[in-house]
């Protein structure tokens, strides 16, 4: 949604309410260090709870996997594919749930719609 890349998605950045969402992205890592996940966050400015998230995952052999993730009216999440669950977490591979956190950074503000 907002990263400057292709994703095939269900998900776009104007179904999300307009505003300026601040952007944060934790990286972590596989418990082997070889897998790396970028876990990049949008929350609107007032909001309780993100509204979006985008997530990139890069392979031992450099192969890149990514999935944007939009949070629905009913507090669950949507994966670029449609799918829903109430956690981010079951909508990740399996394995994601024992990735480590290496850093957090904040990133600034992004805008949707006339939010200047």
């Amino acid at each position: 949604m907002f990263l400057p890349i292709d994703i095939e998605s269900v998900n776009r950045q104007e179904q999300l309410e307009e505003g300026e969402y601040h952007a944060s992205c934790r990286t972590y890592a596989s418990e082997d260090g070889a897998c790396t996940m970028l876990h990049f966050e949008y929350k609107r400015v007032g909001d309780e709870l993100p509204g979006a998230c985008e997530i990139v995952f890069v392979e031992p052999d450099g192969r890149v996997r990514a999935c944007d993730f939009l949070r629905m009216p009913d507090r669950s999440w949507r994966d670029s594919f449609g799918a829903r669950a109430d956690s981010l977490l079951t909508l990740l591979p399996h394995d994601a749930a024992g990735y480590r956190l290496l850093s957090v950074s904040e990133l600034g503000v992004q805008h949707v719609g006339n939010a200047t």
